[in-house]
C-alpha cells in the first residue's frame, strides 16, 4: 500500500478531507482508520527491525571470536551479548553491515545481537581452551577506539584471486578482513595509514569489510566494497607456486598435483571450503611459505590420493608422502 494513501488516511482523522471532498467523520470512522493504518504499516516495521547473524562454528579454540551479520538500518547502534550479558558495542555502516569482536567463557557461550528495536537469533558455540598460552584481548579498554578503515572501490568483475584491497586506516592499528562476513586475514598499519594487501574470494558475489583495533579497542566496521569473481584458475599443477592463489570450487572440477609442488616462502596457498586437490601419484606438497585449508564442517576441503592402491578403506599412506 502507497505512504500516499496512508498519508490521505491520516488526513481524514485530522481534517475529515480526502481531497476535495469534506466529511467530519464520527468517532468509529476514526477508529477504523487508525486500525488500518496500523495494520498497513505492519511489513514496513518488520523490515526494519531485522538483524542477521553469519553462522559462528559449533566449538571455538580462541578465548573471542568474530560476529558479523547485516542489520536493514545503517548506521544502528548494536550491542553484541553472550549468555544475555553485553558484552562489546558496534554501529552497522551504510550498507547495514557489521562486525565486532567479542570475548567467550569457557564451555557453551549462546551469542546474540540486539539494537534498541531488534534482535537477531541466538547463535551458539562452545569455547574449548587449548592450554597453549592465554590470549589477552580487552573490549574498548579506553572508549577511544579508533576510527573506521576506507577502504578504495573494486572493479565489478575480476577472474583473480586474491584481490588487492587498498584504502586508508589508522596508523598502529591491525586490520581484520571479512569476506561475505567470514573472518580472513588480519594486517598490521604502519605510520602512513595507507594500505594495500590481498583478500581471498570466493566463487559468485563478495561483499568485503574491515575493522581496525588497538589497545583501546576496536572500530565500527569500514565501508563495504563488492566485486563478482569468475573461477578460470587452471586445475592441473606441478613445480612452484609463482604467486599467492586462492582456489575455489568454481565449475566443481578437482586441482590436481601431476608432480612435486612447492609453495616458496614468501607466497600463500589458500583452499577455499569445498575444494578437491587430487594427487595422482607419489608427489610431495612441499610448503616453504603459506598453506591455509579454510575448509569447514559443511564444506571440507580434501586432500585426496588417487593412485591405484588408494581404495578409500586400507590404510595406503605409503603412497602419498603427504605434506612437508
Amino acid at each position: 500500500m502507497s505512504s500516499q494513501y496512508i498519508k490521505d488516511i491520516k488526513d481524514l482523522m485530522t481534517v475529515g478531507t480526502i481531497g476535495e471532498n469534506k466529511k467530519w467523520l464520527s468517532p468509529l470512522w476514526i477508529f477504523l482508520a487508525t486500525w488500518l493504518i496500523s495494520v498497513l504499516s505492519i511489513p514496513q516495521a518488520i523490515a526494519a527491525e531485522e538483524i542477521v547473524l553469519y553462522p559462528v562454528p559449533e566449538k571455538h579454540y580462541q578465548s573471542s571470536i568474530y560476529v558479523t551479520g547485516l542489520t536493514t538500518q545503517t548506521g544502528e547502534v548494536l550491542q553484541a551479548k553472550v549468555n544475555d550479558s553485553v558484552v562489546a558495542e558496534t554501529i552497522s555502516n551504510a550498507s547495514g553491515d557489521f562486525a565486532v569482536r567479542i570475548p567467550l567463557q569457557s564451555g557453551d557461550n549462546q551469542l546474540r545481537v540486539t539494537s534498541d528495536s531488534a534482535q537477531s537469533d541466538i547463535y551458539e558455540t562452545r569455547y574449548v581452551p587449548t592450554g597453549s598460552g592465554s590470549e589477552i584481548w580487552k573490549v574498548n579498554a579506553s572508549g577511544a577506539e579508533p576510527e573506521s578503515p576506507l577502504l578504495d572501490p573494486l572493479p565489478d568483475t575480476t577472474s583473480g584471486n586474491p584481490i588487492t584491497v587498498t584504502g586508508t586506516a589508522p596508523p598502529g592499528t591491525s586490520v581484520s578482513f571479512f569476506v561475505n562476513g567470514r573472518y580472513t586475514r588480519t594486517i598490521e598499519i604502519d605510520a602512513s595509514g595507507v594500505f594495500s594487501t590481498w583478500a581471498p574470494l570466493e566463487d559468485g558475489n563478495n561483499s568485503i569489510y574491515t575493522i581496525a583495533e588497538n589497545e583501546d579497542g576496536q572500530s565500527p566496521v569500514s565501508n563495504t566494497i563488492n566485486t563478482e569473481y569468475s573461477n578460470s584458475t587452471q586445475r592441473d599443477w606441478s613445480g612452484e607456486l609463482t604467486e599467492t592463489m586462492v582456489w575455489t570450487v568454481g565449475d566443481g572440477t578437482p586441482y590436481s598435483l601431476s608432480g612435486n609442488f612447492t609453495i616458496p616462502a614468501g607466497t600463500t596457498l589458500w583452499l577455499q571450503p569445498g575444494v578437491q586437490l587430487d594427487i595422482s601419484g607419489n608427489y610431495k606438497l612441499h610448503t616453504q611459505g603459506n598453506l591455509v585449508v579454510a575448509g569447514n564442517e559443511a564444506l571440507p576441503a580434501i586432500f585426496k590420493p588417487t593412485t591405484s592402491a588408494c581404495n578409500g578403506i586400507d590404510d595406503q599412506r605409503q603412497d602419498w608422502p603427504g605434506i612437508e
